[in-house]
C-alpha cells in the first residue's frame, strides 16, 4: 500500500498560514518573523527532494526542521500534479496524496557549532532542531529530503519507520516511546560499528608491529638467513623490466645478494612505520630523500625522472597510479634501485651493461652512504639491543609526536609531509622541556646527575650531525640554518629514521653526566618526547614545572650500574629479542 494513500487528508492538511508581516507560523505556533534584534535576516534552504531541486524562503528560521520537511513534501506533491485536464488512466495512477518525509541531511552551509543545533552520526537532523540553527545567515544552504514511498508494516503490525519519522509524526505516549528505543538502538549500532573498527586497527596494529620485529630481528650475519631473506624478495623483483638476458640476471642477483646488509640497512633507516601499509614501508617522499643523500639525483631538476621510477616500481600493484600514498616495500625499493641505476648509467657514453650499472650505482652511492650510517660511537649505540628494545617499546607514541610536529610549519610543502624540518624539531623540543634559549643549568647540577637545557645553537649542531658522521667535519654547503635555507637539502629535512637518531643525540646532550652509559642517555631522551603524547594518543604541551626523566630512575650511581627494575616511561612489553643490525629502527 502507497503511504500517500495513508497520509491524505493528515499531514496533507497541514499547510501553515503566513502572517500578515510575512512570517511563517511554526508547528508549535511561534511566529517566525519575531523580532529578534535589528539585523535582518532572510534564511533561504536550497532543497533537493526526488530528484527536484526548489528553494524555500524561512525568514528568521524559527520553525523547526520538521516543519520545514513536511512543507517541502507538500510542495513537491504540487510540483508533481498534472496539470489540465486529466484522462481516466492518468488519474488511476497518480498517487492522490503526497509522500511523508523520512529524513532530513544537511548537505552544505551548516552551522554545525551553532548552539543549539543538533546532527545524528550519519548526518541527519533532528527533527525538532530550528532551520536557523543548521542553516547559515543570509546565505543559501543546501538540504537533501527523503520521503517515505512505501508504506510497510512490522511483525507486530505497526508502522515501520525511519528514526526521523518516528521522532517526528509519533505523537502518542506508546510511539514516542517507540521511538526513543529506535533512536537509542541507532546509537547502540554506531558504538558497536565504532568498536568493531577501533579492534580491527589495533589488530591490524599488532600485526604490523609483530611483522616489523620478524624483520628486525633477522640474523643477517648467517649466510643462510641472508640468502634466505634475499630469495624470498628476489622472487617479486621484475628484473626484466631492464634486461632479459640469464647471464646479466645472475649477476644482478649475485650482486644484490653480496650488498644485501647494506641495501637493507638504507631501507629501514629511510622508511617508516605507515597506517594502512606493512610494518615497515617507504613513501614516495622517502624514496625522494634516499635519492637525495646518496647523491644519485637533483630533486628538482630530475623530478620527472623519480616519480617515474617509483610508480613503475609499485605500478601493476596498485591500481591507482596517481595514488601519492602509496609505499614500497622491500623487494619494491630493490626494483626501484635496478630501475635508477639503468636510467642514470645505461645512457652514452659508457653505455654499461645492466649488470655493470647497477654494479656502480651501488658502489658510488649504496654502499658509502651505508658504511656512513654506521660510523661513529652514536650510530653504533642507537644500533645496540639495549635501545633497539627501548625504541620499538615506544614506537607508537614516538610515531605520534613525529607526525604531529612534522606538519606544524605551515611554509612546509606537501614534499616534506612525511619528513621533520629544524623549526619544527626544536618546537618539539621545547614543549618537552629540553630547550630554553636563554637559561641553562649550573655545570655542578649536571655533573651531579641533572640536565642541561639545549640552546638553539646546539639543537643545529645536533640536527645537522644526523647526516654526518659522529666526529667528522659538516657536510660541504652545510647550511647554518637547518630547514631553511642551504643548497645541502639532505640537511633540510629528517624522516623517521633520522628523527630518532635527532633525538636520541638531544638525549645524549641533556644529561652529559658521563658516568651515564650512552644507552641510558638516548633512552632519556625517547622517553621525554613519548611524554607528550597523552594515552589517547593526543600531543599535550608539558609545564614549565613538568620534571623530565630523572637519571636515578635509570641508573644507580652508588653501584655503577644500571637499574635492573627500571622501565621506559611507555608502554611495556613491546620487545624484540636477537637484534643484530640495527641502523635505524620504526
Amino acid at each position: 500500500m502507497a503511504a500517500a494513500d495513508v497520509a491524505r487528508g493528515g499531514a496533507g492538511g497541514a499547510a501553515f498560514a503566513e502572517t500578515k508581516d510575512g512570517g511563517v507560523l511554526s508547528d508549535d505556533g511561534g511566529a517566525g518573523s519575531a523580532a529578534e534584534g535589528d539585523e535582518p535576516v532572510n534564511i533561504k534552504v536550497k532543497v533537493n527532494v526526488a530528484g527536484k531541486t526548489f528553494v524555500v524562503p524561512c525568514g528568521r528560521g524559527q520553525q523547526s526542521v520538521k516543519w520545514l520537511a513536511t512543507v517541502v513534501a507538500q510542495r513537491y506533491q504540487m510540483m508533481t500534479q498534472n496539470r489540465g485536464r486529466q484522462r481516466h488512466r492518468e488519474a488511476q495512477l497518480e498517487p492522490p496524496g503526497f509522500f511523508l518525509p523520512s529524513a532530513v541531511r544537511v548537505v552544505a552551509g551548516a552551522r554545525k557549532d551553532a548552539p543549539g543545533g543538533k546532527e545524528g552520526d550519519d548526518g541527519v537532523t533532528f527533527p525538532a532542531t530550528r532551520v536557523r540553527d543548521v542553516c547559515a545567515s543570509n546565505a543559501v544552504t543546501e538540504l537533501d529530503v527523503a520521503l517515505e514511498r512505501e508504506y510497510v508494516l512490522a511483525e507486530d503490525g505497526s508502522k515501520k519507520q525511519t528514526t526521523w519519522a518516528a521522532m517526528a509524526f509519533n505523537f502518542s505516549d506508546a510511539g514516542r516511546r517507540r521511538a526513543e528505543a529506535k533512536r537509542r538502538a541507532d546509537l547502540a549500532r554506531a558504538e558497536d560499528a565504532r568498536r568493531a573498527e577501533a579492534e580491527e586497527a589495533a589488530l591490524k596494529e599488532k600485526a604490523n608491529l609483530d611483522e616489523m620485529a620478524k624483520l628486525l630481528a633477522t640474523d643477517l650475519d648467517n649466510p643462510a638467513a641472508l640468502e634466505e631473506a634475499l630469495t624470498r624478495d628476489w622472487t617479486h623483483v621484475r628484473v626484466e623490466r631492464i634486461t632479459e638476458n640469464p647471464d646479466e640476471i645472475g649477476n644482478i642477483k649475485k650482486l644484490l645478494l653480496q650488498n644485501f646488509v647494506a641495501i637493507s640497512d638504507i631501507y629501514r633507516v629511510y622508511s617508516a612505520f605507515h597506517p594502512g601499509s606493512s610494518a615497515v614501508a617507504m613513501c614516495k617522499q622517502e624514496f625522494n630523500h634516499v635519492v637525495i643523500v646518496c647523491q644519485i639525483a637533483h630533486s628538482l631538476k630530475d623530478r620527472g625522472a623519480l616519480e617515474k621510477i617509483f610508480v613503475e616500481a609499485n605500478g601493476d600493484r596498485n591500481d591507482d597510479p596517481s595514488d601519492s600514498t602509496r609505499f614500497l616495500t622491500r623487494f619494491e625499493f630493490m626494483e626501484a634501485l635496478l630501475l635508477l641505476a639503468w636510467w642514470k648509467f645505461s645512457g652514452p657514453p659508457a653505455n654499461l651493461t645492466p649488470s655493470k650499472c647497477v654494479e656502480k650505482l651501488l658502489d658510488k652511492h649504496i654502499l658509502p652512504r651505508a658504511a656512513k650510517m654506521a660510523m661513529g660511537t652514536v650510530r653504533k649505540t642507537l644500533a645496540s639491543e639495549p635501545v633497539v628494545k627501548h625504541i620499538t617499546a615506544c614506537a607508537k607514541k614516538l610515531r605520534a609526536a613525529f607526525d604531529h610536529y612534522k606538519s606544524l610549519d605551515s611554509d612546509s610543502s606537501p614534499e616534506s609531509m612525511f619528513s621533520i624540518n629544524f623549526t619544527e624539531f626544536i618546537e618539539m623540543l621545547k614543549d618537552c622541556n629540553m630547550v630554553d634559549e636563554e637559561r641553562r643549568v649550573d655545570a655542578k647540577d649536571r655533573m651531579s646527575g641533572g640536565r642541561n637545557v639545549l640552546s638553539n645553537q646546539e639543537i643545529q649542531e645536533l640536527f645537522a650531525a644526523v647526516q654526518r658522521d659522529d666526529e667528522g667535519p659538516p657536510e660541504k654547503d652545510e647550511p647554518r640554518s637547518p630547514g631553511r635555507a642551504g643548497s645541502n637539502e639532505s640537511l633540510q629535512e629528517l624522516v623517521f629514521g633520522e628523527f630518532l637518531e635527532a633525538v636520541a643525540r638531544c638525549g645524549m646532550e641533556t644529561w652529559e653526566d658521563h658516568r651515564l652509559p650512552l644507552e641510558i642517555r638516548m633512552q632519556m631522551g625517547f622517553d621525554a618526547v613519548c611524554k607528550l603524547v597523552k594515552d589517547d594518543g593526543t600531543i599535550a604541551k608539558l609545564s614549565e614545572d613538568e620534571p623530565l626523566p630523572d637519571p636515578e630512575d635509570y641508573f644507580d650511581f652508588r653501584k655503577e650500574l644500571p637499574r635492573a627494575d627500571s622501565t621506559p616511561f611507555v608502554t611495556q612489553g613491546a620487545t624484540i629479542a636477537g637484534v643484530k643490525h640495527m641502523s635505524g629502527v620504526e
